[in-house]
């Protein structure tokens, strides 16, 4: 999903809206994604094919505003894709914008 701050969950929500029954898993918060769905007016992403991490809420995380929430939280989605990915679960793994600053 990328950074939960940036770009990432409109590009991923606009992605899929473009693209609907695409074969994929997204790794990030559901919360996030759908709020994000609503506010452009497109439909939230199918809950099948989200991987939440961590499960639970959004953590306060709010966009354009990145903090040290929204950057521990973009590399926990990485993590868990790598994870997958590894794991021979996924076959691709591709992320949204993440913000490197914030991460250093």
């Amino acid at each position: 999903m990328g950074d939960p701050a940036g770009i990432g969950p409109e590009l991923v929500v606009r992605a899929l809206a473009a693209r609907p029954g695409l074969n994929v898993r997204v790794f990030g918060d559901a919360d996030i994604l759908t709020a994000t769905a609503r506010g452009i007016g497109l439909p939230a992403p199918d809950a099948a094919c989200v991987q939440p991490v961590p499960p639970g809420g959004s953590g306060g995380i709010v966009a354009g505003r990145p903090t040290l929430a929204s950057a521990r939280a973009q590399l926990d989605y990485l993590q868990a894709a790598t994870d997958a990915a590894l794991a021979g679960e996924i076959s691709a793994l591709c992320t949204a914008p993440i913000s490197k600053e914030w991460i250093a």
